[in-house]
């Protein structure tokens, strides 16, 4: 490489140097849509929690209230055991 002009060694070096930056480039493309697919799926799965919560927290509710009125005797414990999906 030592007999090799000036201008041929820049542009072999050139050429490497382009390369490695494809490369680069091409790793970091790969991983960012491989962290955008997960990121997508740890999404969906906190909404999917977050509407299961909010679910648990009526039917908590709505139970607590039919209680509360059975117990002031506004309604029957069968009329709450319907009420509450019971057959």
């Amino acid at each position: 490489m030592g007999n090799l002009r000036i201008g041929i060694r820049l542009s072999i070096l050139i050429a490497i140097m382009l390369l490695a930056v494809m490369i680069i480039g091409f790793t970091s493309y790969v991983g960012l849509t491989q962290a955008n697919r997960a990121f997508t799926e740890v999404e969906e799965s906190v909404q999917k929690q977050r509407a299961s919560s909010n679910l648990t927290h009526v039917i908590a509710i709505k139970f607590a209230n039919l209680v509360h009125d059975a117990h002031l005797g506004v309604i029957s414990l069968d009329t709450g055991h319907t009420k509450s999906g019971g057959h």
